[in-house]
């Protein structure tokens, strides 16, 4: 929400409840600025090697407008926040607030660079993905730091490899399953 919006909705919010005072804008901005917004990792994960889930999510931002979007296919108003969670505690370690422009697979490796950044002695043993993570360079990536497969692979993809030998390789095992 923009700043002078935000503005507003505080003034309105002030006279419905007494006794609560509305910052300006300068106030609400400067505040904003020096928020710690840093994810706490608990200290029970960080000797063990952790399974992690990654997704997204959309947001929608605004209403306005849906007919022009509709009429001249303009894409705008969606928020996507890429999240990576330890399956065991269900905590965040990972967490980016993009644009709908950004694709899921692109925050892949930043998210795993937030997940290590907690702590030297955590390690990724598995990661968990829907098929928007399906892409060679992630599987590449994953082989070069020994991650397990989790990501979900397409039902008709190639056996040989392609790109990446160690996607070839998981979608063997998945086929190979009973």
């Amino acid at each position: 929400m923009p700043y002078r919006q935000r503005e507003g909705f505080t003034r309105k919010l002030s006279s419905c409840i007494p006794n609560i005072r509305s910052a300006d804008y300068t106030t609400l901005f400067r505040r904003i600025q020096q928020m710690d917004l840093s994810l706490n990792v608990n200290s029970k994960i960080h000797s063990q090697d952790v399974v992690v889930a990654v997704d997204s999510t959309g947001i929608k931002a605004t209403n306005r407008g849906e007919r022009m979007r509709e009429k001249w296919k303009i894409r705008r108003g969606w928020i996507k926040v890429h999240a990576m969670n330890d399956v065991e505690t269900n905590q965040i370690l990972g967490l980016e607030v993009t644009d709908e422009s950004v694709q899921d697979n692109q925050m892949f490796e930043s998210l795993i660079d937030q997940t290590t950044k907690h702590s030297d002695k955590i390690s990724v043993q598995q990661v968990l993905g829907d098929g928007a993570y399906d892409r060679n360079h992630i599987f590449n990536y994953r082989e070069k730091y020994a991650m397990h497969s989790g990501i979900k692979t397409r039902t008709n993809a190639a056996r040989r490899s392609h790109g990446s030998a160690f996607r070839a390789e998981s979608v063997r095992e998945l086929h190979d399953l009973p």
